[in-house]
């Protein structure tokens, strides 16, 4: 797919994807967020660096969930998926339990 992409798009996209920076914008985000970290590429020293950079990526986002996937490299649904479709689907249960109940999904 990569090979039949539009070099210019995909040059654009990713400029704008490198420097758009939205954390001053996040903590505008109502919807409950799910954010899983792959840690499996992070050499021992450096985890909880790492698991702290993923969580000030959504410090701001009022119903935010950090999660870790200690096996993953980097596409958890792909290097881990034992571990990412139970959690997503727990995520998401729990997302329509809150608002079944009213309780708004965090």
């Amino acid at each position: 797919m990569g090979g039949q992409a539009d070099p210019g798009a995909v040059g654009t996209a990713i400029a704008e994807m490198m420097t758009t920076d939205l954390r001053k914008r996040s903590g505008r985000i109502s919807a409950p967020v799910l954010l899983i970290g792959a840690l499996g590429a992070a050499p021992a020293p450096m985890r909880e660096s790492f698991r702290a950079a993923y969580q000030a990526q959504v410090a701001t986002v009022p119903k935010a969930s950090v999660l870790f996937a200690e096996r993953a490299k980097h596409f958890v649904m792909l290097d881990d998926p034992a571990f990412f479709f139970p959690a997503l689907e727990s995520f998401l249960l729990r997302v329509r339990t809150a608002e079944a109940t009213g309780e708004g999904g965090h």
